[in-house]
């Protein structure tokens, strides 16, 4: 039993038994009033239930002779713990313990805010407005993925996440979490993100709401990992002749192996290969469409198909809906197509790969092939020279024959004298 000025908090039965014998435990707060009622009492139900005999008022502990006394007595000591420590702190710091119901306790503390949401019921709301306002499916589900990355920190941390707890500590603890798990920086910066986007909202509009939200997370501190730029690691033109004469017996390889092949040959993003169809392709065979990715930027792809494409579009009747695999499936065959082709062609070079790879793949080898610039980016759907240019790889063959062209002309006397082996 413990005490806090007009308060007494302690473990009791009462004598009420249900059919089986059992009485719950429950915690008592007593609070003295020394003008009217007196006193107030108000009880918390431990939700753990035991036989009178078997329980110890003077020691409010459970006898050994009770059933799974040991994890009985950890939960009362757990919830006794979490309210005592509530009525000390006079209603601030609130319990975090599953289907604890402490509501009745409010009137003590009238300021209380009993049922205040968590960071992760926040990000949840948040997720639902985004779906409700029609943002893509891609962009939704990342903040689903940081809400449930909150939500398996806050059990690693042994606390829920409040907004009042948001500042450079938190962040701290947040990030070590994060390296525990063994997420890349590039992760962990893109985790921090989405979680600033979900922290800016709510701060904007953190009066109307009543909540306490500090700007703690705009400062340079709280952010933290690495923004990733994943070099491009694309087929050869070898390597990409083999891959298409190798044949697959499995059908989900075959399938994988001629979504493999329309990236590698129109350099478009996993999201874009099965949504072509045949009001994408005009009469002067051109592939049309507007990338997912890129949709709310109104950037469209402009593709003339080649050879490669236009068979491959041909076989499916320009319809690439078949191409119907989750990013995680697909991933999971291309690695199995590559475990054989490193098996069958171990001397050429197949490394591993994932969808990304065949994007740099059609990057590479145009740029390669001395293709105008401005083509690619308008075969690709892209902007910007900078933005694509994390996709290129150029092969030492390329460099060497490159410089090999540079210094088929030379300079003698201000004038261009074309050197002759």
């Amino acid at each position: 039993m413990e005490t806090q000025d007009d308060f007494k908090v302690r473990l009791m039965t009462r004598n009420r038994i249900n059919k089986a014998g059992l009485s719950k435990v429950e915690v008592e707060v007593m609070k003295y009033e020394y003008a009217g009622n007196g006193k107030i009492r108000k009880f918390i139900d431990t939700s753990v239930m035991v036989s009178p005999r078997n329980w110890q008022q003077k020691t409010q502990k459970i006898s050994s002779k009770e059933p799974d006394a040991i994890s009985k007595q950890q939960r009362i000591n757990a919830v006794y713990s979490a309210i005592l420590n509530f009525v000390n702190t006079n209603g601030e710091s609130q319990p975090d313990i599953e289907g604890l119901n402490y509501d009745n306790l409010k009137d003590f503390f009238p300021k209380t805010r009993v049922k205040r949401k968590s960071l992760v019921e926040y990000i949840d709301d948040y997720h639902k407005f985004r779906v409700r306002q029609n943002t893509k499916r891609g962009t939704t589900k990342e903040f689903l993925t940081v809400k449930n990355r909150v939500q398996k920190f806050d059990v690693w941390n042994k606390k829920k996440s409040y907004f009042e707890n948001i500042n450079i500590t938190w962040s701290n603890e947040f990030e070590t979490y994060l390296v525990e798990k063994k997420y890349s920086k590039g992760t962990i910066e893109k985790t921090y993100t989405i979680l600033y986007t979900v922290l800016n909202y709510y701060y904007e509009i953190k009066d109307e709401l009543g909540i306490e939200l500090s700007d703690k997370f705009k400062s340079r501190q709280f952010k933290r990992g690495k923004k990733s730029c994943n070099k491009p690691n694309p087929l050869t033109w070898i390597q990409l002749l083999t891959l298409s004469k190798h044949v697959f017996e499995e059908a989900h390889l075959k399938k994988t192996q001629k979504m493999i092949l329309f990236q590698c040959h129109t350099g478009v993003r996993f999201d874009d290969i099965k949504r072509i169809r045949p009001t994408n392709i005009t009469k002067d065979e051109t592939m049309k469409f507007t990338p997912v990715k890129t949709e709310h930027h109104d950037i469209e792809v402009v593709q003339p198909l080649n050879t490669w494409s236009k068979a491959l579009l041909t076989e499916v009747n320009n319809d690439t809906s078949c191409y119907d695999y989750t990013n995680q499936t697909y991933n999971r065959y291309i690695d199995d197509i590559f475990d054989i082709m490193r098996e069958k062609y171990p001397d050429d070079g197949f490394t591993e790969y994932d969808s990304h790879n065949f994007r740099d793949t059609f990057i590479s080898n145009a740029v390669q092939a001395s293709v105008n610039w401005k083509s690619i980016l308008q075969w690709v759907g892209q902007t910007s020279y900078k933005i694509m240019d994390r996709y290129i790889h150029l092969s030492p063959e390329f460099e060497r024959s490159e410089m090999d062209k540079m210094y088929k002309i030379m300079v003698v006397q201000g004038k261009v004298v074309y050197y002759k082996e």
